[in-house]
């Protein structure tokens, strides 16, 4: 469960709704981190390797 009610699982690729935004994401290891580039050049890594540093909920912002 994420620690955010608002945060979907990551999918394990790009979520569509994302493209060209900013996220905050909640990785596997419980770390929050705050509006991160979701796509290009410095955005987040989407696919799951069962890797503490994955992506396992987001939030796309405004």
């Amino acid at each position: 469960m994420p620690k955010v009610d608002s945060m979907r699982p990551n999918p394990g690729k790009l979520p569509k709704e994302a493209i060209g935004k900013r996220v905050s994401i909640e990785l596997r290891n419980g770390r929050i981190c705050h509006n991160w580039a979701a796509d290009g050049q410095s955005g987040c890594r989407w696919t799951l390797t069962n890797n503490d540093w994955d992506i396992a909920f987001y939030e796309v912002l405004k």
